[in-house]
């Protein structure tokens, strides 16, 4: 975790130290802390006006920030003026950053102090392992589909769900949302969203008509023992055919049969890469070279005659394939 302080930036009208402030802030934004903690002494001569423009800077940024007031603070401009959505104010004496305040005047009881820092820290921890989390799974998504040729409409409206927060549509979004965001029309956001969840991107919600919602496909219980998904691939000639459900087989050798009932596969296509679905397996079978057959043969788009030479081209003297069963997720 990391935690960053600023302290004594005596900010007043005959000095530039808002600009050094903001010189600062920049530096602190590059090493992305988990929160930014403003030590005292945030203005000098009661310039108040002081206050407001450190409150703006603080704004721009998405990490916490914590305030402790200094002797030349004026405590009552900064409670009334120092507000920010990203201040914790649950103490339970309403102002969790003033804490201190207590111990400054008080008996030096540190009690009270530790107890409300113990609380900033645990709050602290928890943010930054959702956000460490968050990034993570936005991180997988894009390693399975970083290859999909979505458009810059459909990345831009991806990225807002997987970044989740106010404007992540938590319930999941609609087509009229999605032509809001992607600024563009009714057909092409209808087309768009059908489009990600032919890939695998988006799962569709139960209920039809105006209520149709769309949500991230979480499919990363497939990122088991510290792996990713399996990948599989397919000529681009049978790309159509997955997709559409008639391709429900495919024969391989051993070492390209390393899968198990129940796995979800990423497909490619073999020739450039480009990912274009998911696959659940269902079953895989020991298939002899001599027991092969029409359906077989079909499933491969050739004549048995054909397939079997392909076989015996690529395999010499193979006499075991394996038939893996599959369906589209």
């Amino acid at each position: 975790m990391i935690i960053a302080q600023v302290s004594d930036i005596h900010a007043a009208e005959n000095n530039d130290n808002l600009s050094r402030f903001e010189h600062a802030l920049a530096w602190i934004d590059l090493i992305t802390p988990d929160a930014l903690v403003l030590s005292g002494d945030l203005i000098d001569d009661n310039w108040c006006d002081g206050y407001a423009a450190i409150a703006a800077q603080l704004n721009k940024r998405s990490y916490p920030s914590f305030i402790l007031p200094g002797n030349s603070d004026d405590r009552t401009s900064m409670k009334s003026i120092l507000k920010c959505p990203y201040w914790n104010n649950t103490c339970e004496d309403g102002a969790l950053h003033f804490v201190l305040e207590k111990t400054q005047r008080g008996d030096m009881d540190l009690t009270h102090w530790l107890s409300w820092f113990l609380q900033m820290l645990e709050s602290t921890v928890d943010t930054a392992i959702q956000r460490i989390d968050q990034t993570l799974d936005k991180s997988r998504f894009w390693q399975i589909y970083h290859a999909s040729n979505l458009s810059a409409e459909q990345i831009k409206v991806l990225n807002r769900l997987l970044d989740g927060g106010e404007k992540g549509f938590a319930e999941g979004i609609n087509a009229s949302q999605y032509q809001k965001v992607a600024k563009v029309s009714k057909a092409t956001a209808t087309r768009h969203l059908t489009e990600l969840v032919s890939r695998g991107c988006l799962v569709k919600s139960a209920s039809g008509g105006r209520s149709t919602r769309y949500h991230i496909h979480r499919i990363f219980n497939s990122y088991n023992a510290g792996k990713f998904m399996k990948n599989i691939t397919f000529y681009g000639r049978f790309e159509a055919d997955i997709l559409a459900g008639r391709k429900t087989i495919t024969l391989r050798e051993a070492s390209d049969a390393n899968f198990a009932a129940g796995d979800q596969v990423r497909v490619s296509r073999y020739e450039d890469d480009v990912f274009f679905c998911n696959i659940e397996i269902i079953a895989i079978t020991p298939v002899q070279f001599a027991d092969l057959n029409d359906q077989h043969a079909i499933q491969e788009n050739m004549t048995l005659a054909e397939l079997k030479q392909v076989i015996s081209e690529i395999y010499p003297g193979l006499n075991e394939l394996f038939m893996i069963e599959f369906r589209l997720l």
